[in-house]
């Protein structure tokens, strides 16, 4: 066994640490398709923010910022 840094978790510590920051980034992804998805279908930036449980200007910056995709308007 290496020794550990003393600002360091322990292994275990470590890993649930990491795969959560993982999941979260998957989680990340899942939300903002589904606000894209929920705007393409006619969804309000009130509405979606409500849904999402997101701020209005966190929905705004995200469909502003959005990747180019095919169809119609934003």
């Amino acid at each position: 066994m290496s020794p550990r840094r003393r600002d360091y978790p322990d292994e275990g510590a470590m890993r649930r640490l990491e795969e959560a920051g993982a999941r979260r980034e998957e989680a990340d992804a899942e939300l903002r398709a589904a606000v894209y998805a929920a705007k393409d279908a006619g969804g309000s930036v009130r509405v979606i923010a409500e849904a999402a449980r997101l701020s209005t200007r966190t929905i705004q910056n995200w469909l502003r910022d959005r990747p180019q995709h095919k169809g119609g308007d934003r």
